[in-house]
């Protein structure tokens, strides 16, 4: 066995017992917003509007 296999496997060993129990696949949770009121095509823009002209700068 070469010195990269060695490495290789030693790599694949370990990230096998570090990875522990099978965790759920993550879903982020979504909710439906209707029609869009405004253009939210520029972030920042759409922030500045929604929080209105009080918002800490």
């Amino acid at each position: 066995m070469s010195l990269s296999q060695a490495v290789n496997s030693l790599a694949v060993a370990g990230l096998e017992h570090s990875r522990g129990p099978m965790r759920a696949a993550f879903k982020q949770p979504v909710e439906r917003m209707g029609a869009m009121m405004i253009d939210v095509s520029k972030v920042a823009e759409a922030l500045d509007l929604l929080e209105g002209p009080d918002a800490p700068r």
